[in-house]
């Protein structure tokens, strides 16, 4: 198994991750702020709600090329004749 081709997608994947930090991160400041009025806070939460929704796409493709390069060969995988 090429090692250095396994990390690629890895480095590929904590692109998505730290770019979908952000909008969390953003989300922080309203849930913060949210404290005082509670009914004013729905809004940011429900708002802040889609960015983190939007952030598991990418970390979930993210998993299959990682969980791709643990599992052993596809030839290993076919039962033996």
């Amino acid at each position: 198994m090429p090692i250095a081709y396994c990390l690629l997608p890895i480095a590929y994947c904590l692109l998505p991750i730290a770019y979908c930090l952000l909008p969390i991160a953003y989300c922080l400041l309203p849930i913060a702020y949210c404290l005082l009025p509670i009914a004013y806070c729905l809004l940011p939460i429900a708002y802040c709600l889609l960015p983190i929704a939007y952030c598991l796409l990418p970390i979930a493709y993210c998993l299959l090329p990682i969980a791709y390069c643990l599992l052993p060969a596809p030839c290993s995988l076919l039962p033996a004749p």
